[in-house]
């Protein structure tokens, strides 16, 4: 069954509907069989926000991009990771382009097509925002005719967020997962220094010892 123009849409309420739990690792990953495996992973405590494509009809080269995290939130100008895969297409037209997640966010989850070959043949990304709560989807890559099956998914969980890109592939892109990492929000900032009570002044001293002289007074 081909890929439909709703499927980000349902990916996304499945998302909302059976979370899967928060862990530090590597997803399975989906796609076909076979092809290299490469680990690509952004620089530590960022986050993976968006990734290149060029496809023709399946999925020919992937490029991760992340981001730098301040307090949470995704803060400067995205870097590249390396490129997986080959130009099969010797510079003819073909669908090319980057599929990002909305602003403020970072990676959560990527849903996977795969065709009929055991390639990939479309991806898209849900997204989440790390210190509020909040999920989006990127737009679905495009290609070349072909067709894909029903997505598959692979999910960081509610409490994690992608720091890099598993990707399966040599000359073409077999299968796609993500490396997670479990958000730990920074910690409150310190309260501010509470003003000292003064202390109470000492009791005003009083000498009752007081012998004034007895005065006798004839008028």
């Amino acid at each position: 069954m081909r890929c439909s123009r709703f499927a980000p849409a349902l990916a996304a309420a499945l998302v909302l509907a059976a979370p899967a739990l928060a862990f530090d690792g590597t997803t399975k990953p989906i796609g076909g069989p076979g092809g290299s495996r490469y680990l690509d992973e952004c620089r530590p405590g960022d986050a993976l926000v968006a990734i290149d494509y060029k496809a023709g009809k399946d999925m020919d080269m992937v490029t991760g991009a992340c981001v730098a995290l301040h307090d949470g939130w995704p803060t400067g100008k995205h870097y590249r990771l390396a490129t997986r895969g080959l130009d099969n297409d010797n510079g003819r037209f073909n669908p090319d382009g980057t599929i990002v997640c909305p602003r403020r966010m970072v990676v959560q989850q990527i849903h996977v097509t795969e065709s009929a070959v055991g390639l990939v043949h479309s991806f898209w990304l849900t997204c989440r925002n790390l210190p509020a709560p909040g999920l989006g989807d990127s737009k679905a890559t495009k290609s070349n005719g072909g067709a894909g099956g029903s997505p598959g998914s692979a999910d960081c969980g509610p409490d994690s967020y992608a720091r890099g890109l598993l990707i399966r592939g040599d000359a073409r892109i077999n299968a796609l997962g993500l490396i997670c990492a479990t958000y730990r929000p920074p910690p409150p900032p310190p309260q501010p220094p509470q003003p000292a009570t003064p202390a109470d002044p000492p009791p005003f001293a009083i000498d009752n010892d007081v012998h004034a002289p007895f005065v006798i007074t004839n008028g």
